[in-house]
């Protein structure tokens, strides 16, 4: 089957879709990781849920006692861009970390 070349690229064409997700008021809840997937599809959401007006951005984040810091580091940076909640979570994690060392 040729390949049909379309006017837009892939993240608009996903970001795109969260917008209707959000404008068809879908609630919308983002396991976070800290890894690449899911940061991806985290700002995917951060970015659909600002056209929309959605923001923050719903983030459930498991601690997993074992992630390093730079992944804390990474996910506060992604909080900042727009998903609160994941800012209480982390600060939850962190606090768990400090407490445990």
């Amino acid at each position: 089957m040729p390949r049909k070349w379309l006017a837009s690229n892939v993240l608009e064409a996903s970001v795109q879709r969260m917008v209707k997700v959000y404008e068809e008021g879908h609630r919308v809840v983002v396991s976070f990781s800290g890894g690449k997937d899911s940061g991806t599809i985290l700002e995917v959401c951060i970015l659909a849920a600002r056209r929309t007006g959605n923001l923050p951005v719903d983030v459930l984040m498991r601690d997993e006692e074992i992630m390093l810091p730079g992944t804390f580091e990474y996910a506060e940076r992604t909080a900042a861009l727009g998903a609160s909640p994941a800012q209480t979570v982390l600060t939850m994690c962190k606090k768990a970390m400090e407490q445990a060392a």
